[in-house]
């Protein structure tokens, strides 16, 4: 198709999770569905029988020559003003519950409402300001261990780089100085947990409802992100079912605020001496402990013949101990 598109607006019924930004619409538009250039976006949020959603008013500026831009332009013409069903069965989107989203609603639009705002993406991301009291640090409590990232095609391992890559580009959240993983006893399994420290913030509403979210809700819940310029990315993980059958299921990561991050190794130190270092606390916190639990025995075997003889050989208390008065007749303590 030619710059002259059929539909030059059309709206987005109810917008899937990970997609609720004019940015985020803006990417979805040119870089996953590839429908062409976006002009403006205008983003709402409403309530359907008390749930609320998002929904994207979209003006394009120009359509591509692809297959799937020409149809969904003939079907938007068609359709008129009633709406327009496309369908994701090898590509799922989610919905704000974590539950798979395989269709889109378009609506051809005649006109954008008042007040749009034209959607661009920052080519350089500002320092989200943060004062000395504010929290710079978040962690995942638990990451299981068969999660992947899952690009349509392919699933992809959740290394510490792929961390990384989802943290900086997929929710555009900032700069990361480093992650520290954490294996933790949890009842009858280990659990990897992961500290994320950050180098800056970025100043973006991604940014801004993420921290919101933490600071009211107190988590939040990832189950797939967009990174700009590249396919969507949900988090995938694998199922034995009843019947021995194993299958891909729906996984998602929890981010919660690490409110006592653990202070930056000193520059310089390899890995080799980092766990030296650790390994020395460990024995020096040991070797304390036992200090101290030999201190309680010996004390315990100090004291306990002492409270023995005042028990056995103090005898019947007599009259002058029972007075609570002092020399001068002031009491010094309460019966």
């Amino acid at each position: 198709m030619s710059a002259s598109a059929i539909v030059s607006a059309f709206r987005i019924v109810s917008l899937p999770s990970g997609y609720t930004t004019q940015e985020e619409v803006t990417d979805l538009i040119e870089n996953v569905l590839h429908y062409g250039s976006v002009e403006s976006v205008e983003v709402q949020q409403r309530t359907f029988n008390g749930v609320p959603y998002h929904t994207a008013f979209v003006e394009m500026g120009s359509w591509t020559d692809t297959e799937c831009a020409d149809s969904m332009q003939k079907q938007l013409t068609k359709a008129g003003k009633d709406k327009v069903d496309q369908w994701f069965i090898d590509f799922p989107f989610f919905w704000p519950n974590g539950k798979p989203m395989h269709y889109l609603t378009f609506k051809a639009l005649d006109h954008m409402p008042k007040h749009s705002v034209r959607s661009t993406l920052p080519a350089d991301a500002n320092e989200w300001p943060l004062s000395s009291a504010d929290w710079k640090s978040i962690y995942i409590p638990c990451i299981p261990d068969d999660v992947g990232l899952f690009d349509g095609q392919n699933v992809y391992p959740l290394t510490q780089e792929h961390l990384t890559h989802m943290i900086e580009k997929g929710l555009n959240l900032g700069e990361v100085s480093r992650i520290d993983y954490v294996n933790q006893q949890k009842e009858d399994r280990i659990v990897k947990t992961a500290y994320v420290h950050f180098k800056k913030w970025n100043d973006n509403r991604q940014v801004e409802e993420f921290r919101n979210q933490l600071n009211t809700v107190g988590s939040k819940k990832i189950y797939s992100f967009g990174c700009h310029g590249s396919a969507l990315f949900t988090l995938m993980g694998k199922l034995l079912d009843q019947s021995g059958i194993v299958k891909d299921v729906n996984r998602y990561l929890v981010f919660k605020i690490n409110h006592k991050p653990i202070p930056e190794a000193p520059e310089g130190a390899n890995a080799a001496q980092l766990s030296a270092a650790n390994v020395y606390l460990e024995n020096l916190v040991k070797a304390k402990d036992a200090e101290i639990e030999a201190l309680r025995a010996q004390l315990a075997h100090i004291v306990a013949p002492i409270i023995d003889n005042r028990i056995l050989d103090s005898g019947p208390m007599d009259v002058s101990e029972l007075d609570n008065h002092g020399e001068d007749g002031e009491v010094v303590a309460e019966a």
